[in-house]
């Protein structure tokens, strides 16, 4: 995985166009307890999806064979073989667009973009609200436990809820969750027998009380706003507009944005049910 992962940031347009983010960037730049299986990315231009898709899938033949691949609408997904036997790798490219962050960071003399740590806490919650699977509890568990900071703008824009309604929500679901069900799929990627006995007798108790203290007191980072955060922010009538036509906020570019408030240009958009919207301030 660290081999694939240098090579995409060695290549001469991956390097460019994409950011590391998600489970294995948090095990080999901040130190997470658990193994990840996965190599997550955000593309940071829409419009080079093809292209990346290209030089992705050519890189990843280098190393294996291509199982099984997609683009979808949010991104594209491959999934790579080494061998009968082995466990297969997935890489996900995401072009969903959130006021995420990013910083240069450096592994074996590479330099990684990497999306930062309190964006990873904020996606990491949401999808907590959204699933509870063992590997997002024990994650935003870690994030808790480090008093890491969070990026309140992303929460607000998936959710759609403030910071700490939404925590206190996680909280109560994270409390009927099984201590069982959480060592499917978990047991085998924690890093030491400690964790794993912490995981049976603790982990949801601990979280629990972590999210309704965080609920209470969240530690917001203390961050600028993305140019993109900034327009919707100016303009507080886009979110509602792109909500009445049931569209998700997180398909649409800075660009698009921009045309649509300077412009005045109307947007050909899909809606989250696959039907072609028109978007306009008229």
């Amino acid at each position: 995985m660290t081999q694939i992962l240098l090579a995409v940031f060695q290549e001469s347009e991956l390097c460019k166009l994409l950011a590391f983010k998600g489970g294995t960037s948090l095990l080999l730049f901040h130190n997470l307890t658990r193994f990840s299986t996965d190599l997550d990315f955000n593309l940071l231009d829409k419009s080079q999806m093809e292209n990346v898709y290209r030089r992705m899938r050519n890189l990843l033949l280098r190393f294996g064979s291509i199982e099984d691949e997609a683009v979808k609408f949010y991104g594209a997904i491959l999934v790579l073989s080494y061998g009968k036997g082995e466990r297969m790798l997935k890489i996900e490219i995401s072009t969903r667009q959130y006021d995420d962050h990013y910083e240069i960071k450096n592994l074996m003399g590479t330099d990684i973009r990497l999306m930062t740590i309190n964006d990873m806490f904020a996606h990491k919650l949401c999808a907590l609200g959204e699933r509870i699977t063992p590997r997002d509890v024990y994650d935003t568990w870690f994030f808790l436990h480090n008093r890491t900071e969070i990026n309140p703008n992303i929460v607000q824009l998936r959710t759609e809820m403030p910071i700490s309604e939404y925590a206190k929500l996680c909280a109560a679901k994270v409390s009927e969750t099984s201590p069982k069900a959480l060592m499917q799929g978990l047991g085998e990627v924690l890093l030491d027998g400690s964790s794993k006995k912490f995981v049976k007798s603790q982990l949801i108790t601990e979280t629990a009380s972590l999210l309704e203290l965080f609920s209470q007191y969240p530690l917001v980072a203390n961050q600028t706003n993305t140019p993109r955060m900034q327009l919707l922010i100016d303009n507080p009538n886009l979110t509602q507009l792109f909500e009445n036509n049931n569209v998700d906020l997180s398909t649409i570019s800075e660009q698009q944005l921009q045309n649509l408030i300077n412009q005045g240009a109307s947007l050909k958009v899909y809606s989250r049910n696959g039907e072609e919207v028109d978007i306009s301030l008229g």
